[in-house]
């Protein structure tokens, strides 16, 4: 047990030394806030009170550090939930003395639970029941302090959820205060925290990102380029089937790249990809471990004109029917075997009742299941592939059975089984995403708006986007460059999947998920961590751009500025829109 401070933290057991160390570091940031955050230094909590400093250290068995000690006596933390205390850089956020008494007993109810199996919990590989976690984040991380006996006694670590604890980021508590302390004044986090700088707002201290970008990226779907994509063995199978259209159509609809006439598509890495095949009138496709044919914004697409639906074991709704680019809300579907088998029953057994859409009959010479499609002049091309005996996983005879019950389509699971063992993967560019309106801004975007008329925060809106833009390299591009000057214009800068803009964005966006949709495939090189920060800020950006083409200025705004433009984009959107920034620093 460590002795106390006396009642003005200063002295006693915890010690002179110690206690100034802590008290010059809290003095500094105390007055940092005082001239720049008045409000967040009024919200400091009060020293916490000796007994439960007392009762914490009982209950986590275990001395504490001193300068842990001397910090409480001074600012108890932050209660859970509450927006008082000092804000730390990585959204960190000071636990006070019940929340790191509550930390240390869940820990120890979890080891509890564990038995025998909770060692990872006892030696310190996941954690140890002698850690003291003392900030928390909104994702469940946290710093904490060891206090194991030894020499290592109050060093700071990290933990990460589902990771594990990362020691030595700071030799004590005094020295990862101080660093703080050095970071407000010289306007940047200290090293151990992400890259960000304090900036204040309406008298509040926060912790803004600085954006890394690397503006000569290479395009990760360029990288993936030839590339043939992994499938995953007894991955899951989504079905979806399109009435009355060519597969190349249905290709087309989905967004597969155009290849010159004679040529054949090359596999992409990057990019998600299909087969197609044919059953009668109706054309369908076949993935594993993705659904891209499922997405509503591509149901859409392949139902214009008539009826599109789509198939999985997975999800709330088992069966998705859209009809002429409108969701059919869908019948109940019955378990497999509970109704009659696929491709039995009366054509249109799930759309009898939906009224006046003419269908096309499908073209009757196309090839069944296992072919490959090369494009000729404007009409497909059967190439003859190696026969493949199928194999029927169980689940495409539920899958196909539910196809039938909803759209009365006559598809046999050795069919889907065919294509999917035999035709060639072929690459699609994702269509356009949905952009939702917000329902309610978030609270740190709403703060900032709330006072902006609508017709000043468009184009500030526009202002921030362009900044965007230009720091990731994306307004080099004519297209992308040409919509941003429509936008200050004033102008409508319309998009749809087929636009020069939209076909610009589908590819940003694609770049963005294309190393995650790779993994490790044998990739030319491995993407560098900048060049994947410049994907993200750059589809960012595309989404911003889609938002202030298809949304009012306010119900654009969290798409443009949740994306943090600039770790000082409050003060920027409103010198945009009023021409003063005295809100920020």
């Amino acid at each position: 047990m460590v002795e106390k401070a006396d009642e003005g933290g200063n002295g006693g057991g915890v010690g002179a030394e110690v206690a100034a160390g802590v008290g010059r570091a809290w003095d500094r940031m105390e007055a940092w806030l005082a001239a720049y955050a008045p409000l967040t230094l009024a919200a400091l909590p009060p020293p916490a009170a000796r007994a439960d400093v007392e009762a914490l250290e009982r209950e986590v068995g275990v001395a504490l550090p001193a300068d842990l000690v001397a910090s409480l006596l001074r600012h108890d933390g932050q209660a859970d939930g509450g927006r008082a205390g000092l804000p730390l850089p990585g959204g960190h956020r000071l636990l006070d003395v019940a929340g790191m008494a509550r930390h240390a007993e869940g820990w120890r109810s979890f080891a509890r639970r564990e038995g025998e199996d909770g060692e990872h919990l006892r030696d310190g590989s996941y954690w140890h029941l002698s850690f003291v976690r003392f900030t928390l984040t909104v994702a469940g991380d946290g710093l904490l302090l060891d206090c194991r006996p030894g020499a290592g006694h109050g060093r700071v670590g990290s933990h990460t959820k589902g990771v594990g604890p990362r020691l030595g980021g700071w030799p004590s508590f005094t020295a990862l205060l101080t660093a703080v302390a050095d970071g407000l004044e010289e306007g940047h986090a200290p090293g151990g925290f992400p890259p960000e700088v304090p900036v204040t707002f309406a008298g509040r201290l926060l912790w803004e990102p600085v954006p890394e970008h690397c503006a000569d990226a290479e395009s990760s779907v360029a990288l993936g380029a030839g590339v043939p994509p992994r499938e995953w063995p007894g991955g899951r199978f989504f079905v979806t089937v399109v009435r009355g259209l060519g597969q190349e159509e249905v290709l087309t609809r989905l967004g597969a790249p155009p290849v010159a006439p004679g040529a054949a598509r090359e596999p992409n890495a990057a990019l998600p990809s299909v087969r197609v095949g044919r059953s009668g009138e109706w054309a369908f496709v076949v993935e594993r471990d993705q659904h891209e044919a499922g997405r509503p914004e591509a149901l859409r697409r392949l139902s214009r004109g008539t009826v599109a639906a789509t198939a999985t074991l997975t999800g709330p709704v088992p069966v998705l029917v859209y009809r002429d680019g409108v969701r059919w809300e869908p019948r109940r579907i019955p378990a497999a075997g509970a109704g009659t088998g696929a491709g039995g029953g009366a054509e249109g057994r799930g759309l009898g009742s939906m009224p006046g859409v003419v269908i096309p009959a499908g073209p009757k010479d196309v090839p069944a299941q296992g072919v490959a499609l090369r494009i000729g002049g404007s009409a497909p091309v059967a190439e003859p592939v190696e026969p493949v005996e199928p194999r029927v996983p169980p689940e495409l005879v539920e899958v196909c059975e539910r196809l039938s019950v909803a759209v009365g389509v006559g598809l046999t699971p050795e069919e889907v089984a065919g294509v999917a063992g035999a035709a060639r993967l072929v690459p699609v560019l994702p269509v356009l995403p949905d952009v939702p309106p917000w329902s309610r801004p978030s609270e740190s975007v709403a703060e900032v708006v709330v006072g902006i008329p609508d017709e000043r925060l468009g184009p500030a809106l526009v202002a921030a986007t362009a900044r965007m833009a230009e720091a990731t390299g994306l307004a080099a591009d004519p297209v992308v460059a040409g919509a941003l000057a429509d936008l200050r214009a004033g102008r409508a800068a319309p998009v749809d999947d087929d636009s020069p803009l939209g076909l610009r964005l589908r590819t940003v966006l694609a770049e963005e998920a294309a190393p995650r949709r790779a993994g490790d495939a044998a990739l030319p090189r491995i993407p560098s961590w900048p060049e994947r920060r410049t994907w993200l800020r750059r589809a960012e950006t595309a989404r911003a751009l889609l938002a202030l083409a298809a949304l009012p200025p306010r119900q654009a705004a969290d798409h443009v500025l949740t994306a943090h433009p600039s770790p000082h984009w409050r003060a920027e959107l409103l010198r945009d829109a009023s021409g003063s920034a005295d809100e920020e620093v």
